[in-house]
């Protein structure tokens, strides 16, 4: 029976005959890659899904950390290990290329997010519009901080275009994430919440969908980090996302897409 040193040393001998030779080492001789992907809490639901199919395509394993986009750009600014941000606006990004700190022509933007305004699954409170959000009915609103969060940007934006903000300060129940105003709301905590359209698949609060021009678009961006070891898989996941395959997922999550690029 050959012992287990010796099988080894077969192995490392056989390895670098094929790399010497210049043929590709077998996948399972070789470390997987894994990503490491910032991205906003609105992408919680879709992301992974977007990464199992992308894993089955290629190989490479994806890993995320879902939090408000503020918080994963300061995150990259003091020097995170992130291959890819993928966030949930265009601002955070660029300031980020101001800074240097994006590799140079991997800004995309990659999907356009829509708000709803939902109450709890046994409300009696019929919210059909913004400007009901008035109401003494209504006495607890959720949103992700404005301050930290794009979709809690637009959920300001449109509560002050229906001239409800300044009646509704008190009422105001700031989270940290989209997510988390989405749990409050789930469980009654609050009366209402503005969240994202995208992380409805499995909710059963009841809502409506917030007009699109009662706030500015929530225009999705993504880029490669500056200072990644894995560059050319990151543009590979980034590619992907763009593409029919990732394309197909982002709309099966209620986001918009930009119009496919043109194929030179």
């Amino acid at each position: 029976m050959v012992s287990m040193s010796r099988t080894l040393h077969i192995r490392s001998i056989l390895l670098a005959v094929v790399l010497v030779a210049g043929v590709p080492a077998p996948a399972a001789w070789c470390e997987p890659v894994t990503l490491t992907v910032s991205a906003a809490a609105n992408l919680a639901r879709v992301m992974p899904e977007i990464a199992k199919a992308f894993t089955k395509k290629t190989g490479i394993r994806v890993q995320f950390n879902f939090a408000s986009t503020r918080k994963l750009a300061t995150q990259i600014e003091q020097g995170a290990p992130v291959d890819l941000l993928a966030a949930a606006d265009r601002e955070s990004v660029d300031r980020l290329v101001k800074q240097g700190l994006v590799v140079p022509g991997t800004v995309k933007t990659y999907a356009y997010g829509r708000l709803v305004l939902c109450v709890p699954p046994d409300s009696k409170t019929p919210l059909k519009r913004v400007a009901q959000l008035g109401s003494p009915a209504v006495k607890q609103i959720a949103i992700a901080n404005p301050e930290a969060a794009p979709y809690g940007r637009a959920a300001r934006e449109a509560m002050q275009k229906a001239g409800i903000w300044n009646r509704v300060g008190a009422k105001i129940v700031p989270t940290d994430t989209v997510q988390h105003a989405l749990q409050l709301v789930e469980t009654g905590t609050v009366d209402a919440a503005f969240v994202a359209r995208s992380l409805l698949d499995k909710s059963k609060v009841r809502w409506v969908l917030v007009p699109a021009d009662q706030h500015q678009p929530i225009e999705q961006a993504m880029c490669v980090v500056k200072g990644t070891k894995r560059e050319a898989a990151a543009r590979k996941f980034a590619a992907f996302i763009l593409g029919q395959e990732g394309r197909a997922i982002l709309t099966r999550f209620n986001y918009e897409v930009p119009a496919a690029p043109k194929k030179r």
